[in-house]
């Protein structure tokens, strides 16, 4: 039944999550910014920073390395059991020590020990995320599951936001439901998840083979989490609240795209992963083929309509007088090529490879690129030199992981290429064509967006009924 379910079906429901996630902020931004301010936003979005750091401590890599290693045990139930404990017992310990430092930092810290209310709240969502264990339905392909509970929650989170955040002094209201919005779903986990896991006894010496490649991958995402929040960090010690609150809002959107766009491939590494183990390189290459020319088609398009559309998105989430600070968001958009096919590499090339390493020496010089960037940029150009630092970065990692992929490597068909620059100027034509109209910012980037996903589509249906004619003539 496992090896049954469809990987369009599942990369389907893995963008509807997305989708969700890229929806709700459009509807609680633009009205937390206006209840709350774009001040106390900045705030919560530098504590947000803060703790995220911490939440990767406790995570420790574990989930990557559980998926790679869990997806070829899945049909052994004493196998799967045992292997779960285990990574309970590493992700229980690393939560003592983030839980540990945190306190520290957030005493120490002037900056930080000001907000120390807030962080305390989103420090739940640091015990939710180690309890969840989300990767063992990642391992079962269960989406259905995981793309269910996470609309269900955004809903709930949403009709509380509009009902208890009616004015600044709801600030704290408001962290508490993003906690509930970020990791209410994974207390619900550890209920669900007992129907393909239990917890058993294990001896502690068990779980030393499993170190060396976690800490690894601890690692990795100690660097990412550094690469992806240093520019709010640093800013939140260099400008303003309300510079920080817009160049929070461009980040936000330039990652819930990206995580978009990633959502489709990324229900493909249980898969690779088995075949990896199995030896089924033909199948490996088969699959990283289709989803390398999917995304090449896709993200193109979408990277023009960012960026023609972003001083609209600014609009739209901040409120009008902010309509022309999307420059930085212009700026992130380029940056979202190399991002997305940075991960592409990344995670369905090198991790199921156990090339880790590699992808270690990519993000390491990535966040070197970008801190010294930012240092650097920041002072001179404020939110636009953080986002000139994210582009580099992309870049470094993308260049870095590319070049460690040579065995798995796959070409995009010439054809693709074409596709793709077609959709971008079928993008870029009506983008232009609703901006001449000068409708509101919200209905601008509506038909936008939907024109160009019903023209791009139809070309893409066209190329596909010609292909599938060329095909039945050849046989």
């Amino acid at each position: 039944m496992i090896r049954r379910k469809s990987l369009k079906i599942n990369a389907v429901l893995n963008v509807i999550r997305q989708a969700c996630a890229v929806l709700f902020p459009l509807i609680v931004y633009p009205y937390i910014t206006r209840t709350i301010g774009v001040d106390f936003f900045g705030r919560y979005s530098f504590a947000d920073s803060v703790v995220s750091f911490f939440t990767v401590l406790a995570m420790l890599g574990v989930s990557t390395y559980a998926i790679r290693e869990a997806s070829g045990m899945r049909d052994d139930k004493i196998a799967i059991d045992r292997f779960a404990s285990e990574m309970l017992i590493i992700n229980g310990l690393a939560f003592l020590v983030s839980i540990i430092f945190l306190f520290c930092i957030t005493i120490l810290v002037p900056r930080i020990k000001d907000d120390w209310i807030i962080i305390c709240i989103l420090a739940i969502g640091i015990f939710a995320n180690v309890i969840g264990r989300d990767w063992i339905n990642v391992v079962y392909e269960d989406y259905f599951y995981i793309t269910l509970r996470y609309i269900i929650i955004h809903i709930i989170s949403l009709g509380l936001m509009l009902v208890l955040v009616k004015n600044p002094t709801d600030y704290y209201i408001f962290a508490v439901l993003m906690v509930l919005t970020n990791s209410g779903g994974y207390l619900i986990n550890v209920l669900y998840i007992r129907k393909y896991t239990r917890i058993v006894k294990v001896p502690l010496k068990g779980i030393r083979k499993h170190l060396k490649p976690i800490f690894i991958l601890f690692s990795i995402s100690i660097a990412s989490k550094i690469y992806i929040n240093s520019d709010i960090t640093i800013l939140g010690f260099m400008v303003s609240d309300e510079a920080l609150g817009i160049y929070s809002i461009s980040s936000k959107v330039y990652l819930l795209v990206k995580a978009l766009v990633n959502a489709a491939m990324q229900v493909a590494i249980p898969r690779i992963s088995k075949n990896v183990q199995e030896n089924k390189f033909d199948e490996v290459k088969a699959i990283l083929k289709r989803i390398k020319n999917g995304l090449f088609v896709v993200i193109i398009p979408l990277a023009v309509g960012v960026v023609l559309k972003a001083d609209a998105i600014i609009r739209i989430l901040c409120g009008e007088e902010y309509g022309s600070s999307g420059q930085s968001l212009q700026v992130l958009a380029g940056a979202l090529v190399f991002a997305v096919f940075a991960c592409y590499y990344a995670h369905l090339v090198l991790v199921p490879s156990k090339k880790e390493r590699s992808f270690a020496n990519a993000t390491f010089l990535s966040v070197i690129a970008n801190v010294g960037l930012n240092l650097v940029l920041i002072p001179h150009l404020g939110i636009l030199g953080a986002a000139i630092s994210t582009v580099v970065s992309e870049i470094v990692v993308l260049l870095i992981c590319l070049i460690n992929s040579d065995e798995l490597y796959v070409k995009i068909d010439k054809t693709i290429m074409v596709l793709a620059a077609v959709c971008g100027g079928i993008t870029y034509v009506v983008c232009g064509y609703f901006e001449r109209m000068r409708l509101p910012a919200i209905y601008d980037i509506m038909f936008s967006f939907f024109a160009s996903v019903v023209l791009c589509g139809i070309v893409l249906y066209c190329y596909e009924k010609v292909i599938s004619k060329q095909k039945t003539l050849d046989k």
